[in-house]
């Protein structure tokens, strides 16, 4: 072997080892939806003139750069104040028909994950704490529950609240892993508060997201 192709071959897995190849986003090849609860004429919870669909939509927005950021298709069901009743009535059959609508938006998006974000109220106002469920016997819907949620928990870490089943319409008709995510209540004052702030909005997308990437790579 000449010298030449010597030195071509040091400096080729010199540069090898020095420069590796760039590695993929976290999240790529990934389609997730994320379903800001409530919206248009359904304002979800409403306490002293503030809407839950108005915070959901908020941290939904944020949630979304991130992802795309991890290499992520990300759809929403909303990106505005929009909602998918037939029909100016709050019925419940046209509420089922919003939800079913969310259901088929993310199986025409080929969605690997249905993300649905919401805020939480009780006529207790000491309830707090973020909390996420998962359709009882979904074994991924679960794990992405936990991955979630103990990221929600490192942002609060007073919270003791688990990841819990809930047998609720959106995860039931969902064929992809799927959680609602409740990231606080709005009938505490002071989380009221932290829900109102974007840089609490920012937290929880930001450990939303990172829930998202333990649930994909830490098997």
């Amino acid at each position: 072997m000449g010298k030449p192709l010597k030195l071509l071959i040091f400096f080729y897995f010199f540069l090898t080892a020095v420069c590796p190849a760039r590695a993929e986003p976290p999240l790529a090849g990934q389609v997730i939806m994320i379903d800001p609860g409530h919206g248009g004429i359904d304002p979800g919870a409403i306490i002293d003139n503030i809407y839950e669909k108005d915070i959901n939509l908020a941290v939904a927005l944020q949630l979304a750069e991130l992802l795309q950021q991890d290499g992520a298709e990300v759809v929403l069901t909303r990106s505005d104040d929009r909602d998918y009743y037939p029909s100016n009535r709050c019925s419940l059959q046209d509420k089922r028909q919003d939800l079913t609508t969310r259901v088929e938006m993310a199986i025409a998006a080929g969605a690997t994950l249905f993300i649905s974000l919401h805020v939480n109220k009780d006529r207790h106002p000491g309830c707090w704490g973020s909390e996420t469920y998962y359709y009882p016997g979904s074994a991924e819907g679960q794990r992405l529950a936990e991955a979630i949620q103990a990221q929600l928990k490192k942002v609060q870490p007073e919270n003791r609240r688990p990841a819990k089943p809930g047998d609720y319409f959106l995860l039931r008709a969902t064929p992809m892993p799927a959680v609602i995510v409740e990231m606080g209540f709005i009938s505490n004052s002071r989380e009221r508060a932290l829900l109102l702030s974007p840089d609490w909005q920012k937290n929880l997308a930001m450990a939303i997201r990172q829930g998202i990437i333990d649930f994909f790579w830490q098997h």
